[in-house]
């Protein structure tokens, strides 16, 4: 067993309105990591994850998860799988967990400008 407290997580801040807290396990399996969104990130556009699934956790607030096509209202307790290249986008006030089933690397994560 490993733990990562919370004041060893790493902050990683992608924008003003959203701040990752990554958990450094350091495992090539599975990767946790906390997001506080304060806004539409990315701003403009949409980011995907280019190597890998996530499963993401409402743990508090309110929200939508924006797509290409469509957008879906988020509150806590709602949980949200998203497949690897799936364009998103995250808009509200809301805290979110964040699983991937890799070791996160930023550069997996891309923004598109459509």
């Amino acid at each position: 067993m490993k733990i990562i407290q919370k004041n060893l997580s790493e902050k990683i801040t992608n924008s003003d309105v959203c701040i990752v807290s990554e958990y450094p396990f350091n495992d090539h399996d599975l990767n946790i990591a906390t997001a506080k969104i304060t806004g539409r990130y990315p701003e403009a556009g949409f980011a995907l994850n280019a190597i890998s699934k996530e499963i993401v956790y409402v743990l508090d607030g309110e929200g939508y998860l924006l797509g290409p096509d469509e957008s879906m209202v988020l509150s806590a307790g709602d949980a949200v799988f998203i497949d690897k290249n799936e364009k998103f986008a995250w808009d509200g006030s809301m805290d979110l967990a964040m699983v991937c089933p890799s070791s996160f690397d930023p550069a997996q994560h891309v923004i598109e400008h459509d």
